[in-house]
């Protein structure tokens, strides 16, 4: 099981990595970027110094389920955090015939395929 998980969970960083450098340089204009890339990468690392120490203090207080109600958390704020991106107003998406917004599970990742080819 934690093999499976290890799998996956490298995986899925294959795919997110090259999404979230797409996505930060589709957002962002190259002056602004630029100022914010620093910032970003700076807490991002400190994050990942950080995080292990806060969440090994929060088992120890307040046991296993503080931890994973924390973790769960993350994810909903996360979750949230992406839901509230727009699209880029001159790219609308792929449409149907009917004219309705033409989409798979998939999109998003040929979507970020595409962009990269383009780079």
């Amino acid at each position: 099981m934690v093999f499976a998980v290890m799998t996956a969970y490298g995986k899925s960083l294959i795919l997110v990595d090259p999404a979230e450098t797409a996505l930060f340089a589709h957002t962002f204009r190259p002056r602004t970027r630029r100022r914010i890339n620093g910032w970003r990468l700076g807490t991002q690392e400190s994050g990942r110094l950080v995080s292990p120490l806060v969440g090994a203090g929060l088992f120890s207080l307040l046991g296993g389920g503080a931890v994973v109600a924390l973790d769960a958390a993350t994810f909903v704020a996360a979750a949230a955090a992406t839901a509230l991106l727009s699209r880029h107003p001159n790219n609308p998406g792929r449409r149907g015939p009917d004219g309705a917004p033409k989409s798979s599970p998939a999109s998003p990742i040929f979507a970020s395929l595409r962009h990269s080819r383009g780079s």
